[in-house]
């Protein structure tokens, strides 16, 4: 599998930079195939701060991982875009911020017991304060596989409750639909992911330096443009 990492709104430009869509995207699948690409990783397609990375749009400002960010696109033109790359031989994986939300989030303001702590200048999950309502909750990323026909899914930060991931994955089988699985840091754990962003990644934190030198790309930490992450995969 050869992955392509993905920022919508930057790579893309039909109105000016930072302006791509989920439909500006699906007009360049075909772009994307020619060039041997089998899987893209969407690092960012729901709800989120605009400014609190520096001004910047990015998914890991999450407001709410149920609803799509609507200066992408709609619902239904996310799933457009799913059903227009699997005609194209491409898998579709999304991020999924794992340790929380930014604190004007109204799950924060409905459930103040789910999180405790700060990262990034947001609110921590509390994964391990026994809350059985925050796991129901948050096993509806299966819904992303049900609804969208999405394939799989990378772990931002790390995963923090293999047990809960395994049962994401139990879901999506149920449903007719394996997914992919991968997180960000540490190492894969058999039976649930199949490998870890830093064994395989091109740009890993060290190997981002090799993206600088390709025009028209930055590292993924600028944001400003879109970036490239070939994985290689058996």
């Amino acid at each position: 599998m050869v992955t392509y990492e993905i920022a919508p709104k930057a790579f893309t430009s039909p109105r000016g930079p930072e302006s791509g869509t989920f439909d500006s995207l699906k007009a360049r699948l075909q772009y994307l195939q020619e060039l041997g690409i089998t899987a893209v990783w969407l690092t960012g397609h729901s709800l989120a701060d605009p400014h609190h990375f520096c001004n910047i749009w990015m998914q890991y400002a999450i407001i709410d991982p149920d609803k799509i960010e609507p200066t992408l696109g709609t619902p239904a033109q996310l799933r457009a875009l799913i059903d227009e790359a699997h005609w194209h031989g491409i898998k579709v994986l999304l991020d999924v911020v794992t340790h929380g939300l930014m604190d004007s989030s109204p799950i924060v303001r409905s459930h103040p017991e789910w999180v405790r702590g700060e990262t990034w200048g947001m609110r921590d999950y509390d994964w391990y304060g026994g809350h059985t309502d925050l796991d129901d909750w948050f096993r509806r990323w299966t819904n992303y596989v049900a609804q969208y026909g999405v394939d799989g899914f990378r772990l931002d930060v790390e995963m923090y409750r293999p047990g809960l991931w395994a049962r994401v994955r139990k879901n999506a089988a149920a449903v007719g639909h394996p997914i992919i699985l991968f997180e960000e840091n540490y190492s894969a754990i058999p039976g649930i992911t199949d490998f870890t962003e830093g064994e395989v990644a091109l740009g890993s934190s060290s190997g981002n330096e090799l993206l600088r030198d390709v025009p028209g790309f930055m590292c993924a930490s600028s944001g400003s443009e879109g970036s490239i992450m070939l994985q290689l995969t058996t």
